[in-house]
């Protein structure tokens, strides 16, 4: 009995060190696609680092043209339009306005491009008047301000400290005056009602100059 035993007993070892053997292949096939999908991610970063360096050559070169393609009226496409804007913006320090509200401008303020918000209150008209409560300014780094021809109101805050340190920049808030509750409390930049606790109801100052327009 125990001689025949034996030959399955090797056979299994046979087994297992063909199985071990087989699977030595398989870890370096998988390393090295996991390392040839690596470096091809990197090649594929590397010149976005290029072109958004605003000291690169190549990214002055690129937005000259894209610029040049724009003012002719030659056809760009969805991404080079996109990213055209991105450069005019990071290199050249302009604000184009057809960059900004893709379904156009609702709820429109009279001299105010809320996509190129106003630097600070003293760049507001004389048509703005500070109606901000005493008590509020007190407690408050909010200051309002509205219209006297249409009674609308909007507000600059002062960017207060946060729990990490930093400082919030400051910031615009346009209160939406059809609001209903703090699902539309707010318009963002290009007057599309939002949410009273949503980003995009800060409106940044971007300190851009208007270009093309």
């Amino acid at each position: 009995m125990i001689g025949l035993s034996a030959p399955k007993t090797n056979e299994r070892l046979d087994s297992t060190t063909t199985s071990q053997t087989r699977t030595l292949p398989n870890k370096s096939k998988s390393r090295f696609i996991f390392i040839a999908s690596l470096l091809i991610g990197i090649s594929a970063v590397i010149p976005l680092f290029v072109f958004y360096d605003s000291n690169s050559e190549e990214a002055e070169k690129l937005l000259q043209k894209l610029d040049n393609d724009y003012r002719i009226g030659k056809a760009l496409t969805n991404k080079e339009f996109e990213l055209y804007c991105q450069l005019l913006e990071k290199i050249w320090k302009k604000h184009l306005k057809a960059c900004y509200c893709k379904d156009g401008i609702k709820n429109p303020t009279h001299g105010i491009d809320w996509t190129n918000a106003p630097s600070s209150p003293e760049s507001l008209g004389s048509d703005w008047i500070d109606v901000t409560h005493p008590i509020a300014r007190e407690k408050s780094n909010r200051i309002i301000f509205r219209n006297r021809n249409t009674g609308e109101e909007i507000a600059f805050e002062i960017g207060r400290m946060k729990k990490d340190g930093s400082r919030l920049p400051n910031h615009w808030h346009r209160p939406n005056p059809e609001s209903a509750d703090d699902s539309d409390y707010y318009l963002d930049e290009c007057g599309k009602p939002v949410r009273k606790s949503h980003d995009d109801s800060h409106i940044w100052i971007k300190g851009l100059t208007p270009y093309g327009e």
